[in-house]
Protein backbone atom coordinates (compact mmCIF):
# COMPACT_ATOMS: atom_id res chain seq x y z
CA UNK A 1 0.00 0.00 0.00
CA UNK A 2 2.68 2.43 1.06
CA UNK A 3 4.78 1.42 -2.07
CA UNK A 4 2.20 2.21 -4.42
CA UNK A 5 1.27 5.43 -2.58
CA UNK A 6 4.72 6.36 -3.01
CA UNK A 7 4.94 5.75 -6.35
CA UNK A 8 1.94 7.53 -7.02
CA UNK A 9 2.96 10.91 -5.44
CA UNK A 10 6.53 10.49 -7.85
CA UNK A 11 4.37 10.03 -10.42
CA UNK A 12 2.96 13.44 -9.57
CA UNK A 13 5.85 15.00 -8.68
CA UNK A 14 8.28 13.56 -11.70
CA UNK A 15 5.80 12.88 -14.36
CA UNK A 16 6.98 11.03 -17.14
CA UNK A 17 6.80 12.88 -20.36
CA UNK A 18 8.03 11.80 -24.04
CA UNK A 19 11.04 13.08 -24.67
CA UNK A 20 9.73 14.41 -27.95
CA UNK A 21 6.25 16.02 -27.84
CA UNK A 22 5.98 16.23 -24.33
CA UNK A 23 2.83 13.88 -24.02
CA UNK A 24 2.24 12.25 -20.47
CA UNK A 25 3.36 8.45 -20.20
CA UNK A 26 1.29 5.83 -18.67
CA UNK A 27 3.70 3.18 -19.45
CA UNK A 28 7.24 4.77 -17.91
CA UNK A 29 8.65 4.97 -21.15
CA UNK A 30 10.15 8.50 -22.00
CA UNK A 31 9.56 8.28 -25.92
CA UNK A 32 5.68 7.17 -27.23
CA UNK A 33 5.34 5.14 -29.98
CA UNK A 34 4.69 7.73 -32.61
CA UNK A 35 7.43 9.69 -31.91
CA UNK A 36 9.65 6.19 -32.00
CA UNK A 37 8.62 6.05 -35.51
CA UNK A 38 10.25 8.84 -36.50
CA UNK A 39 14.04 7.66 -35.87
CA UNK A 40 14.96 6.15 -39.01
CA UNK A 41 15.85 3.30 -37.55
CA UNK A 42 18.29 0.79 -39.82
CA UNK A 43 16.85 -2.96 -41.44
CA UNK A 44 13.26 -1.90 -40.51
CA UNK A 45 12.49 -0.49 -43.87
CA UNK A 46 13.69 -2.84 -46.43
CA UNK A 47 16.92 -1.02 -47.10
CA UNK A 48 20.21 -3.03 -47.03
CA UNK A 49 23.02 -2.22 -45.09
CA UNK A 50 26.53 -3.38 -44.97
CA UNK A 51 26.75 -6.49 -43.52
CA UNK A 52 30.02 -5.77 -41.42
CA UNK A 53 29.79 -1.98 -40.09
CA UNK A 54 25.66 -1.47 -40.78
CA UNK A 55 26.67 1.38 -43.53
CA UNK A 56 22.81 1.61 -44.97
CA UNK A 57 23.22 1.04 -48.39
CA UNK A 58 20.90 2.18 -51.16
CA UNK A 59 20.03 0.28 -54.47
CA UNK A 60 18.14 -3.25 -54.29
CA UNK A 61 20.38 -6.50 -53.17
CA UNK A 62 19.86 -10.28 -52.45
CA UNK A 63 21.82 -9.96 -49.53
CA UNK A 64 23.33 -7.57 -47.22
CA UNK A 65 26.33 -6.35 -49.02
CA UNK A 66 29.89 -5.42 -47.73
CA UNK A 67 30.41 -1.54 -48.11
CA UNK A 68 33.73 -0.35 -49.62
CA UNK A 69 35.05 1.18 -46.44
CA UNK A 70 34.62 -2.80 -44.90
CA UNK A 71 36.00 -4.70 -47.99
CA UNK A 72 39.54 -4.10 -47.24
CA UNK A 73 39.32 -4.41 -43.16
CA UNK A 74 40.04 -7.03 -41.15
CA UNK A 75 38.00 -6.49 -37.86
CA UNK A 76 38.59 -8.64 -34.54
CA UNK A 77 34.68 -8.91 -34.35
CA UNK A 78 32.47 -10.27 -36.49
CA UNK A 79 30.37 -7.35 -36.90
CA UNK A 80 28.51 -4.32 -35.87
CA UNK A 81 24.95 -3.63 -35.74
CA UNK A 82 23.78 -0.42 -34.71
CA UNK A 83 20.06 0.81 -34.43
CA UNK A 84 19.53 3.85 -35.95
CA UNK A 85 20.45 5.77 -39.01
CA UNK A 86 22.59 8.69 -38.45
CA UNK A 87 19.75 11.58 -38.62
CA UNK A 88 19.62 14.69 -36.53
CA UNK A 89 16.87 13.70 -34.37
CA UNK A 90 19.00 10.52 -33.73
CA UNK A 91 22.13 12.89 -33.19
CA UNK A 92 20.75 14.97 -31.09
CA UNK A 93 19.08 12.20 -28.49
CA UNK A 94 22.69 10.89 -28.05
CA UNK A 95 24.12 14.11 -27.62
CA UNK A 96 20.95 14.86 -25.23
CA UNK A 97 21.79 11.90 -23.37
CA UNK A 98 25.80 12.20 -23.05
CA UNK A 99 26.52 16.03 -22.91
CA UNK A 100 23.10 17.03 -21.13
CA UNK A 101 22.94 14.89 -18.59
CA UNK A 102 19.96 13.25 -19.25
CA UNK A 103 20.39 9.47 -17.93
CA UNK A 104 16.89 8.76 -18.57
CA UNK A 105 17.04 8.47 -22.37
CA UNK A 106 19.67 5.48 -21.28
CA UNK A 107 16.30 3.17 -21.38
CA UNK A 108 15.37 4.58 -24.98
CA UNK A 109 18.22 4.21 -26.60
CA UNK A 110 18.85 0.19 -24.87
CA UNK A 111 15.14 -0.02 -26.15
CA UNK A 112 16.38 0.69 -29.71
CA UNK A 113 19.44 -1.68 -29.28
CA UNK A 114 17.44 -4.29 -28.44
CA UNK A 115 14.91 -3.99 -31.06
CA UNK A 116 18.03 -3.96 -33.69
CA UNK A 117 19.50 -7.48 -31.72
CA UNK A 118 15.68 -9.20 -32.37
CA UNK A 119 15.54 -8.07 -36.06
CA UNK A 120 18.87 -10.13 -36.93
CA UNK A 121 19.05 -13.19 -36.98
CA UNK A 122 22.83 -13.20 -37.04
CA UNK A 123 23.30 -11.96 -33.17
CA UNK A 124 20.76 -15.35 -32.41
CA UNK A 125 23.96 -17.32 -32.21
CA UNK A 126 25.06 -15.12 -29.64
CA UNK A 127 21.89 -14.59 -27.91
CA UNK A 128 21.21 -18.35 -28.37
CA UNK A 129 20.57 -20.85 -25.19
CA UNK A 130 20.03 -20.06 -21.55
CA UNK A 131 22.93 -16.79 -21.92
CA UNK A 132 25.46 -18.55 -19.88
CA UNK A 133 28.02 -18.64 -22.60
CA UNK A 134 27.04 -14.74 -23.73
CA UNK A 135 28.31 -11.53 -21.91
CA UNK A 136 27.41 -7.96 -22.67
CA UNK A 137 29.89 -5.82 -22.24
CA UNK A 138 30.19 -2.05 -22.31
CA UNK A 139 33.14 0.58 -23.77
CA UNK A 140 34.52 1.36 -21.25
CA UNK A 141 35.07 6.04 -20.62
CA UNK A 142 38.45 6.81 -18.67
CA UNK A 143 37.86 7.92 -15.44
CA UNK A 144 38.66 11.75 -15.86
CA UNK A 145 35.85 12.06 -18.21
CA UNK A 146 33.33 9.61 -15.83
CA UNK A 147 33.93 12.45 -13.16
CA UNK A 148 33.11 15.03 -15.58
CA UNK A 149 30.14 13.38 -17.14
CA UNK A 150 28.80 11.76 -14.24
CA UNK A 151 28.23 7.84 -16.21
CA UNK A 152 29.58 6.15 -18.58
CA UNK A 153 27.06 6.14 -21.24
CA UNK A 154 27.52 2.85 -22.96
CA UNK A 155 27.45 1.25 -19.60
CA UNK A 156 24.10 2.76 -18.81
CA UNK A 157 22.70 1.29 -22.29
CA UNK A 158 24.59 -1.85 -21.92
CA UNK A 159 23.11 -2.03 -18.17
CA UNK A 160 19.61 -2.17 -19.03
CA UNK A 161 19.77 -4.02 -21.99
CA UNK A 162 21.65 -6.92 -20.10
CA UNK A 163 18.21 -7.54 -18.52
CA UNK A 164 16.65 -7.11 -20.73
CA UNK A 165 18.16 -10.12 -23.12
CA UNK A 166 18.54 -11.34 -19.59
CA UNK A 167 22.66 -12.04 -20.20
CA UNK A 168 25.12 -10.98 -18.37
CA UNK A 169 26.65 -7.79 -17.94
CA UNK A 170 30.41 -7.65 -17.51
CA UNK A 171 32.79 -4.94 -16.67
CA UNK A 172 35.64 -6.18 -18.35
CA UNK A 173 37.55 -3.34 -19.85
CA UNK A 174 38.96 -0.53 -18.36
CA UNK A 175 40.36 2.30 -19.88
CA UNK A 176 43.58 3.29 -18.74
CA UNK A 177 44.77 6.32 -21.27
CA UNK A 178 43.15 9.28 -21.36
CA UNK A 179 42.56 10.21 -25.19
CA UNK A 180 42.08 13.20 -27.15
CA UNK A 181 38.63 13.78 -29.03
CA UNK A 182 38.27 11.57 -32.58
CA UNK A 183 35.77 13.73 -33.83
CA UNK A 184 38.08 15.00 -36.10
CA UNK A 185 40.24 11.67 -37.11
CA UNK A 186 40.33 9.22 -40.01
CA UNK A 187 40.25 5.65 -39.05
CA UNK A 188 44.46 5.29 -38.76
CA UNK A 189 44.73 8.51 -36.36
CA UNK A 190 41.69 6.92 -34.25
CA UNK A 191 43.78 3.85 -34.06
CA UNK A 192 46.80 5.35 -33.04
CA UNK A 193 45.36 7.35 -30.10
CA UNK A 194 43.78 4.45 -29.07
CA UNK A 195 47.28 2.12 -28.76
CA UNK A 196 47.56 1.19 -25.33
CA UNK A 197 44.16 2.84 -23.99
CA UNK A 198 42.68 0.01 -22.68
CA UNK A 199 43.23 -2.89 -20.43
CA UNK A 200 41.31 -5.78 -19.14
CA UNK A 201 40.31 -7.17 -16.19
CA UNK A 202 42.01 -10.33 -16.15
CA UNK A 203 39.94 -11.85 -13.53
CA UNK A 204 36.68 -11.41 -14.89
CA UNK A 205 38.59 -13.64 -17.98
CA UNK A 206 39.02 -16.29 -15.28
CA UNK A 207 35.83 -16.15 -13.14
CA UNK A 208 33.23 -16.30 -16.16
CA UNK A 209 33.33 -18.86 -18.77
CA UNK A 210 32.13 -16.64 -21.63
CA UNK A 211 32.83 -17.46 -25.22
CA UNK A 212 30.31 -15.04 -27.05
CA UNK A 213 30.74 -10.92 -26.26
CA UNK A 214 28.15 -7.85 -27.24
CA UNK A 215 30.42 -5.25 -27.20
CA UNK A 216 28.05 -1.92 -26.62
CA UNK A 217 28.45 1.59 -27.43
CA UNK A 218 26.92 4.49 -28.29
CA UNK A 219 28.00 5.56 -32.00
CA UNK A 220 29.78 3.25 -34.28
CA UNK A 221 32.35 5.71 -36.71
CA UNK A 222 35.13 3.76 -37.93
CA UNK A 223 35.16 1.24 -35.87
CA UNK A 224 38.02 1.66 -34.07
CA UNK A 225 36.85 1.83 -30.89
CA UNK A 226 35.01 -1.46 -31.50
CA UNK A 227 38.87 -2.85 -33.05
CA UNK A 228 40.51 -1.39 -30.12
CA UNK A 229 38.31 -3.27 -27.65
CA UNK A 230 37.41 -6.48 -29.78
CA UNK A 231 41.29 -7.38 -30.23
CA UNK A 232 42.15 -7.18 -26.31
CA UNK A 233 39.44 -9.41 -25.37
CA UNK A 234 40.64 -11.81 -28.29
CA UNK A 235 44.17 -11.77 -27.20
CA UNK A 236 43.77 -12.10 -23.31
CA UNK A 237 40.33 -14.29 -23.20
CA UNK A 238 41.12 -16.87 -24.78
CA UNK A 239 38.06 -19.00 -24.76
CA UNK A 240 36.31 -15.77 -26.47
CA UNK A 241 35.00 -17.54 -29.86
CA UNK A 242 32.33 -14.40 -30.79
CA UNK A 243 32.32 -10.87 -30.27
CA UNK A 244 29.65 -8.69 -32.25
CA UNK A 245 29.27 -4.88 -31.60
CA UNK A 246 25.79 -3.39 -30.77
CA UNK A 247 25.31 0.57 -31.00
CA UNK A 248 22.89 3.05 -30.70
CA UNK A 249 23.64 4.87 -33.80
CA UNK A 250 25.80 4.28 -37.07
CA UNK A 251 27.79 7.68 -37.29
Amino acid sequence: MKLRLLNSLKDIIYPVLCNQCGELQQDGRYLCDLCSADFKKIGDDGENFCARCSEPYEGAFSENPICVNCAGLDYSFEFARSALKNSELARTMVHDFKYKKQRHLAGVLADFCRHAVEIDERIQSVTAGDGSESVIVPVPLHWRRQLCRGFNQAELISTILAGQLGITHLNLLKRDRYTSTQTKLVRSERLKNLKGAFSIRRRFCQMNDFKKVILIDDVFTTGSTSEACASLIKKECSKVENIVVVTVLRG
